[in-house]
């Protein structure tokens, strides 16, 4: 409980959610210290601080992520490669230049499918899909 951090931000907890531990643990101590010295009462203070303990493990502020700028990002370019006519004469699009955009949307799209992106990745997966968007109509 040392290392936890209190505060708002991404990987720190409330203030609230240590003290709910910090009160388990010193009932737990209480328990340990009383004259029951049952199994049976040691056993319902290691289930209270165990329960304890994984709630606040569950409590870490966890940074809320939007995907939706990106995911429409995705839809938009896989429209324009899917109604997009790949050749070499004028008003068609080049081969690399589709594969590149290709090899962008699948690049989204892993960020989209992942649980651990960052706010940051997605942000980088958009701006790289933007460019590879804008390349591709250059």
């Amino acid at each position: 409980m040392g290392k936890a951090v209190v505060g708002t931000k991404n990987g720190q907890y409330t203030q609230e959610s240590k003290d709910k531990l910090y009160s388990a643990i010193k009932t737990a101590e209480s328990a340990l210290e009383s004259d029951d010295d049952s199994q049976e009462n040691f056993d319902k203070a290691a289930e209270t601080l165990n329960t304890a303990v994984e709630n606040f493990k569950n409590n870490v502020i966890k940074e809320s992520i939007d995907k939706q700028g990106l995911q429409t990002s995705v839809d938009d370019a896989d429209n324009l490669l899917k109604n997009a006519v790949i050749g070499t004469k004028k008003g068609q699009y080049k081969q690399d230049k589709a594969d590149k955009l290709k090899d962008s949307i699948k690049n989204a799209n892993k960020v989209l499918g992942s649980h651990d992106s960052s706010q940051d990745a997605i942000k980088k997966a958009n701006e790289d899909l933007d460019k590879a968007v804008a390349n591709f109509k250059a």
